[in-house]
């Protein structure tokens, strides 16, 4: 093991955290919200609230990060704050589906674009091959070399927020061909039917924007992590708000709501590429076209974020518990080459046979459940170890964490509530699958753990 690894800087856990978040949600939902919300300001408003409330939490991350600066993410927080029990469920949570089904989810999705701008030129173009060569030529770069990986994160994290700031800077002077209205209103305070849609809109609007603490399961390969940890979940979030703002207040201003509207066909929703229906009305059918293939292209970077940062959770399991020792193991560069290789197998799996999108929703209450948790124990940190040393300190506190709470057990209840008995049945189903057999594990390793000693 090298005595002294190579660590991400600044710019590379700021490249993590915008890759992780800005997905394929900003270029597809905003066909969603208009079906029930036609004023531009207040779906600009829905944005800026998401925003809000990932900041809310970044600034909570920030004080956990640095009071415990390991890797791990919410599995260290909670083996720390409750028991390692709980920790061990979260980690198992990320290394089962918690980053292995996005992963899967980010490079179909690749592949689905390619396939349908690439379709006519190449008739026998599989989504499923893509995303699993993707998958493979990532893990392979990401466990060869932590610098090389990291530059490549930095270089195409770099080309997605100059393309988009590109886009949204032709877009504000472009024409106003839109017909969205962005005069603030009080139709929101009367009109409880916008109400209803807005509040809708919000949880999706909150998934697009998860990934805002990608940056804490790096957190002991960074720079000094007491500076660099909380500068890179608080400039990372704030960066991809502005982002998102930029870019919905153009598709609004140059695309009339009619056109940006998701149509259902037999087969689901169609039309849901906002990016191409915006950038047809900038530059053409064909600028369409090469917009939706750089987006298809830069989604590699969401990709790669998380098969670098993914992996560190089992790495961390694996310094903790020697049934998952091997894990632990690092390459003479410091890279967790096995650790990223079961997460890759892992993907290709999913990729292969499993629904991503129930994966999605059923992760994605898991994963609010256990943010839920984390953010919970910045007031029980503050009560138990008050002073205990702390680099950075949530500003606001405790209202900072009380609105993230009330936010995300608000997203919890209001997504049980509209999944409907069959759908949820099956979130449950999984949700018990998943915890049960960390469960199980747990109590293996646990015990292994003893016999060890």
């Amino acid at each position: 093991m090298n005595p002294n690894p190579y660590r991400f800087g600044l710019v590379t856990a700021l490249a993590i955290i915008v890759a992780n978040m800005v997905g394929t949600g900003v270029f597809t939902s905003l066909g969603f919200q208009v079906l029930g919300i036609q004023s531009g300001f207040w779906l600009l408003m829905l944005w800026l609230v998401g925003g809000v409330a990932a900041l809310l939490g970044a600034l909570c991350y920030a004080e956990l990060g640095t009071l415990f600066p390991r890797s791990g993410g919410e599995y260290t927080y909670l083996s720390r704050i409750y028991h390692p029990g709980v920790g061990f469920l979260s980690g198992w949570t990320s290394v089962t589906v918690g980053f292995a089904g996005p992963v899967a989810a980010t490079a179909l999705l690749t592949g689905d674009y390619l396939n349908t701008l690439l379709h006519k030129s190449f008739p026998g173009f599989d989504s499923r091959i893509f995303a699993t060569g993707l998958v493979v030529l990532l893990t392979l770069l990401h466990a060869w070399n932590k610098k090389a990986g990291g530059g490549f994160q930095n270089v195409f994290t770099a080309a997605k927020v100059l393309f988009i700031l590109a886009f949204v800077l032709v877009g504000l002077f472009a024409a106003h061909t839109g017909t969205a209205l962005f005069e603030p209103t009080a139709q929101f305070f009367t009109d409880g039917k916008l109400r209803s849609e807005f509040v809708g809109s919000l949880f999706w609007v909150a998934y697009a924007y998860m990934g805002w603490n990608a940056a804490a399961y790096i957190a002991g390969e960074l720079e000094n992590p007491g500076k660099t940890l909380p500068r890179a979940l608080i400039l990372g979030t704030v960066i991809v708000t502005a982002l998102y703002l930029g870019l919905n207040f153009v598709f609004l201003k140059v695309a009339p709501i009619k056109d940006l509207m998701v149509q259902f066909g037999a087969n689901g929703p169609t039309n849901t590429d906002t990016g191409h229906v915006a950038a047809s009305f900038m530059f053409g059918s064909a600028g369409g076209v090469i917009v939706s293939l750089a987006i298809a292209i830069l989604l590699v970077s969401s990709t790669s974020s998380m098969v670098l940062a993914g992996p560190r959770v089992i790495h961390a399991m694996g310094e903790d518990f020697s049934l998952l020792g091997i894990f632990a193991k690092t390459t003479t560069g410091g890279t967790p080459a096995i650790a990223i290789t079961t997460q890759a197998i892992l993907s290709i799996i999913l990729i292969w046979f499993s629904s991503i999108q129930q994966i999605v929703m059923t992760l994605g209450l898991l994963l609010t459940f256990f943010n839920i948790l984390a953010i919970l124990g910045v007031i029980i940190m503050r009560i138990r170890a008050p002073g205990a040393q702390r680099p950075y300190r949530t500003p606001f506190y405790p209202l900072t964490p009380i609105l993230f709470l009330a936010f995300g057990v608000f997203l919890v209840v209001f997504a049980v509530k509209n999944a409907g008995d069959a759908k949820m049945a099956s979130i449950l189903k999984a949700s018990a699958v998943i915890l049960g057999s960390g469960a199980v594990f747990y109590f293996l390793s646990a015990g292994f753990n003893k016999k060890a000693r």
